[in-house]
């Protein structure tokens, strides 16, 4: 996986000289902010500027919805200059790269989308209609971008024709507007060996415009422009507007050192249990001493031995991980970034150069201490035994090491049960509406009226309301305040219609709901009791007529108040959230439907879309699904974790082994004189298991503490949390000392029941 992230964008020919423009803000709520974007005149006036500038080109995200043949299709795109296909190799099917975006309303389509739209036509001159009513002529086909590509879209639409919509309505676009900085992506190609410091030098004369005592209506000043390279923008730095879903590096480092820790205390355990193992060859290294063995050969036998073990376990490992991938790949963070994994030897075969090379290099770190310690002992202490040569007997690195494993193993364990009781605890919370027989419908341009009066004549329909997003993800935000506050508060904002609060079981407060015949109601809110503490009313009724000031800088009256429901997930800290009556939001329709009539309501609402002339195809999502898939992402955590925790296990428990082995080696005559003196099978075993059950303990005092420590700080901004009971720590440290105990009882159970004759008859 990590390697899949790092080959991103490098399959451009000129990847190494395309950098990506991004901006820094400082905001007084925020800090720091991050942009992937730049004011839009940025490229033309650099390139005029610097001619260490070959090449730009400027990117804009769309939305499309489009007609072909009666049958309506959306799909995600972007506004493209023709230069585009000049610094990126985005290979065109069919067309001409030069000029397939160079008129207006020109788009060009992905491979996939073209077969989906045109099926076997050749889909170059044919007329796309826009829901606007623009006709777009097809002017070429792309092959599908990479997997590896942090630029994703299904078609791409020349530039030029947002020249022509800011023709229609001036300035709406900010074509030439400095103080727009969130819309536009920037590329420079650099000539070869170019002088970034010099470019560097040009973008610090553009921040030079912005007054840092001046802010912007949000109260933002430009901290800086700065230079992004092509293949630094997957695993980079956070940005709060990426183009398409890269992966933050943090994702990567903390997989990446999860894996190097796994294997470091694999490493550890190797070493012990070569160390244990050794015992056994004590009198073998001797004799070959004594018959002349050189010490390099015999260094040279235990680390081609060691060498020999890792890259069996790299084969085992390679049939492995063939089965775990497809497993992997459905990770919900995986899915969204596109970075299916495959084990392609031709596709990338530096990969398993990397596979043998990491896996003879932990074979040779793991076996250089055995290697080394048993080769320089003198044969005559070899042949009398190793319980008492320095090195062998001294245990306390390893009882450290066995503490630090079983505690990450309780640790990983313990976090792992805690989290899938936390999404169980979120998937069944109360979240303050009726959420019970609830589907949410996409829009997509249909009218709303035309569809409710459409659907609510169905018997199996109880209740049709209107909204901008799905509740519990996806709101708009804003920033708004009252004329007696000094900095902007950040608001969430949900479109709804005048049933929306009455349908989903919302109580009002104070004041009152929309009224769609009163006009002035679209410059009004509600709000909820959040906002109104943050917002700084003593109370919802004397929140009630008063005004607060949104992004539009147009003044919006409280109509009223609602009681307080989460609209957010629950693993978010509850935010402030204001309620508007605007239909040009609308995108989703909620149904609540009677529930024993399911199937007969989705034949109808299927028969009813179908009704509508030209109607995209059907998109709805019960609201039970989509909280499942709000969570997504801490089931793969789970998924991950329990993994992570799996491996730690099997590791202590082999570290834990070698111990055992090794303990019991070094005192067989021990038990067996004991033995003789009538010592019986029960203290034998105590008396040997003793020590480890106390590191055992060790570590679950150590880890019982952190896991709560953890668990606070991990929910600390979650809305509602599961509470911690007992049981959660419980069963996993019962289970991990079952574990630990029939490891270590294994092994001292053996030397306890040994016959003493074995032990002592030399003596």
């Amino acid at each position: 996986f990590v390697r899949h992230q790092q080959r991103f964008d490098r399959f451009h020919s000129q990847a190494d000289r395309i950098y990506r423009v991004i901006t820094e803000m400082r905001d007084p709520q925020i800090g720091v902010l991050g942009l992937a974007t730049t004011p839009a005149p940025m490229a033309e006036t650099m390139r005029a500027n610097h001619p260490q500038i070959a090449a730009t080109t400027q990117l804009r995200r769309l939305g499309m919805q489009a007609s072909y043949d009666n049958a309506m299709f959306s799909f995600s795109g972007a506004y493209a200059q023709p230069s585009f296909f000049e610094l990126f190799d985005f290979a065109l099917v069919s067309g001409d790269a030069a000029t397939a975006l160079q008129e207006p309303f020109s788009v060009v389509l992905s491979e996939k989308l073209a077969q989906h739209i045109f099926g076997s036509e050749n889909p170059v001159g044919k007329i796309l209609l826009r829901d606007s009513g623009d006709p777009y002529r097809v002017t070429g086909v792309m092959r599908d971008f990479p997997a590896t590509s942090h630029v994703q879209f299904e078609a791409l639409v020349s530039y030029a024709t947002l020249h022509v919509f800011d023709t229609r309505s001036p300035g709406a676009l900010a074509l030439d507007d400095w103080q727009y900085f969130t819309s536009t992506y920037t590329y420079f190609l650099l000539h070869e060996n170019a002088d970034l410091a010099e470019v560097r030098q040009g973008l610090a004369i553009q921040q030079q415009r912005y007054d840092p005592d001046t802010p912007n209506e949000f109260g933002q000043t430009v901290e800086q422009f700065d230079l992004q390279k092509l293949t630094e923008i997957n695993l980079g730095r956070e940005l709060s507007n990426e183009i398409a879903q890269v992966t933050p590096g943090i994702v990567v480092n903390i997989l990446a050192i999860l894996a190097a820790l796994i294997m470091l205390i694999a490493c550890f355990n190797y070493v012990s249990l070569s160390i244990a193992r050794s015992l056994k060859r004590a009198k073998e290294v001797g004799i070959r001493k004594v018959a002349g063995a050189w010490r390099r050969q015999l260094i040279a036998q235990f680390l081609s031995e060691s060498v020999f073990t890792a890259l069996l376990a790299m084969a085992i490992g390679a049939i492995l991980l063939t089965e775990l991938i497809p497993a992997f790949n459905q990770l919900r963070f995986v899915q969204e970034s596109k970075a299916h994994i495959t084990l392609d030897v031709l596709g990338d075969p530096w990969l398993y150069v990397y596979f043998f090379g990491f896996s003879a290099l932990t074979g040779l770190l793991a076996g250089l201490f055995p290697a080394f310690s048993l080769s320089a002992f003198l044969p005559v202490k070899v042949l009398k035994g190793l319980s008492q040569i320095r090195g062998f007997s001294a245990l306390r690195l390893r009882r450290t090491l066995i503490v630090v494993q079983f505690s990450l193993a309780l640790i990983f364990v313990i976090i792992t049960g805690f989290i899938h009781q936390q999404i169980g605890f979120m998937l069944a919370a109360d979240y303050g509406f009726n959420r019970e027989h609830l589907v949410f419908v996409e829009l997509q341009g249909v009218p709303y009226e035309r569809f409710r009066q459409e659907m609510i004549e169905k018997s199996t329909v109880e209740s049709i309301s209107a909204s901008s997003a799905i509740l519990v993800g996806g709101q708009t935000w804003q920033r708004g305040k009252t004329a007696g506050m000094a900095s902007n508060l950040m608001v969430g904002i949900l479109a709804v219609d005048e049933h929306f609060i009455g349908d989903l079981g919302l109580s009002l407060l104070a004041g009152r709901n929309f009224d769609p015949a009163r006009a002035t109601d679209q410059q009004a809110v509600i709000l909820s009791e959040k906002a109104v503490q943050e917002f700084g009313f003593s109370s919802p009724e004397a929140a009630v007529g008063e005004t607060v000031i949104l992004e539009e800088k147009h003044p919006h009256t409280v109509l009223g108040v609602v009681k307080e429901f989460y609209f957010r997930p629950l693993s978010s800290a509850v935010r402030p959230l204001a309620l508007r009556y605007d239909p040009s939001w609308f995108r989703y329709a909620a149904i609540r439907f009677h529930g024993e009539r399911l199937p007969e309501m989705l034949d109808q609402l299927r028969a009813s879309w179908q009704a509508f002339e030209q109607s995209p195809p059907l998109n709805y999502i019960f609201f039970d699904h989509h909280l499942e898939n709000e969570y997504a992402a801490m089931r793969d955590a789970i998924g991950i974790l329990g993994l992570a925790a799996g491996f730690t296990i099997l590791i202590a428990c082999l570290g834990l082994l070698g111990m055992v082995i090794f303990a019991v080696e070094t005192r067989v005559k021990e038990v067996g004189v004991r033995k003789v003196l009538g010592a019986s099978v029960a203290s034998l075993f105590l008396l040997l298991s003793r020590s480890f059950l106390r590191l055992l303990a060790i570590a679950v005092v150590i880890a019982v503490p952190l896991c709560v420590l953890l668990t606070n700080f991990l929910l600390q901004n979650f809305s509602q949390r599961a509470p911690l009971e007992i049981g959660l720590f419980l069963w996993p440290v019962a289970a991990l000392l079952a574990v630990a105990v029939l490891t270590v009882g294994s092994q001292t159970a053996k030397a306890a029941l040994a016959n003493p004759v074995e032990a002592l008859r030399c003596e």
